[in-house]
């Protein structure tokens, strides 16, 4: 199902997240990044969101890519490492939204509605956020538990299909993720720094042996003189 981290954490209440948890992540952050961060504008505030989802906070937030090798590197990573605890998954699903639906329900301002149900994409500033820039990322914002039925809602008023899903083996993962390493999509790549590095390691352990090391070249190609 789409969820965010909030609603996978049992939390509905999102005056009270924003009140509370919210500002305290500022305070920290602040500290942290050693920068000054105005919650009165909404530059500001979408990307201490951005921050928070990327740093492991539950938020509204929804994460999704402008490429689909992104996407499909942590559906398979995800299916990779969880692998023991769920034996009996054998699918993982990406989901893609239409750019129709997202120039139609894209906000100039950052609006979390405490109760109006909503689900809305919220594009944030890459500012001192390498792991966002890196996975080419973006959002939707919700405050509701069901945000397919409310993506199916704006399908019937647009009268065309905005949602799509892609159901992939699970036993493509090592192969998928070895094809994605050679595209330069890995952890290293998607999170900079040594935690990300060591997450690209994982995945080449789990192969049961390191991806080949290939040192490729381009040359360019000039036209042979033929022989005297």
């Amino acid at each position: 199902r789409l969820e965010t981290t909030l609603q996978r954490n049992g939390r509905h209440r999102l005056e009270r997240y924003c009140n509370e948890t919210l500002h305290q992540f500022h305070r920290h952050a602040e500290a942290a990044l050693n920068i000054r961060i105005d919650m009165t504008n909404g530059d500001d505030y979408s990307m201490l969101l951005g921050l928070a989802q990327h740093f492991g906070l539950p938020t509204p937030l929804l994460d999704w890519s402008a490429s689909p090798y992104v996407a499909a590197f942590f559906a398979f990573a995800d299916a990779l490492e969880n692998s023991k605890s769920r034996p009996d998954v054998d699918k993982v699903r990406v989901y893609a939204l239409t750019n129709a639906f997202v120039q139609a329900h894209s906000t100039k301002t950052v609006v979390l509605n405490y109760f109006k149900p909503y689900v809305s994409p919220l594009e944030i500033s890459f500012r001192n956020n390498p792991r966002l820039y890196a996975q080419q990322g973006c959002f939707t914002a919700t405050n509701h538990s069901n945000v397919v039925s409310l993506i199916q809602r704006a399908t019937n008023v647009m009268g065309t299909a905005t949602l799509f899903a892609a159901d992939l083996p699970v036993g493509l993962a090592v192969e998928a993720l070895q094809d994605l390493a050679y595209m330069g999509i890995s952890g290293a790549t998607l999170f900079p720094g040594l935690d990300g590095v060591s997450r690209m390691l994982k995945h080449e352990m789990a192969y049961g042996h390191p991806a080949p090391e290939v040192v490729i070249q381009a040359v360019e190609d000039k036209p042979i003189a033929p022989n005297a």
